[in-house]
């Protein structure tokens, strides 16, 4: 589903190609890893995008309105998990200050 051509640039910079929703896109990149991040972004953009093309309810929809779909499940997605990332550390933040607290009291 998504473009592998890539070429190295005198600059060190990459240059590739990704198709998302049958559209391609030139970009280019200063690290492999930054590639290899952005080519599986591309991957989970047109597995969710097929999924919701497939799902009945939304085979009428236009390929933006099921690009704004795939959009807001992601970014929803990504949100919960820094809430929940965000609230974990909360946890052990309050948890270091109690230790300290204790420890204080102790003394």
């Amino acid at each position: 589903m998504y473009g592998i051509n890539s070429k190295l640039v005198m600059n060190k910079e990459i240059s590739i190609k990704l198709k998302i929703a049958e559209h391609q896109f030139p970009l280019k990149v200063k690290e492999e890893r930054e590639e290899e991040i952005l080519r599986k972004a591309a991957k989970l953009l047109n597995d969710r995008f097929e999924f919701w093309q497939k799902e009945g309810k939304h085979q009428n929809f236009s390929k933006d309105k099921l690009m704004t779909v795939v959009a807001l499940e992601v970014v929803t997605k990504l949100l919960e998990k820094n809430r929940i990332e965000s609230k974990d550390i909360i946890e052990e933040k309050l948890e270091e200050i109690r230790i300290l607290l204790e420890d204080g009291i102790m003394k």
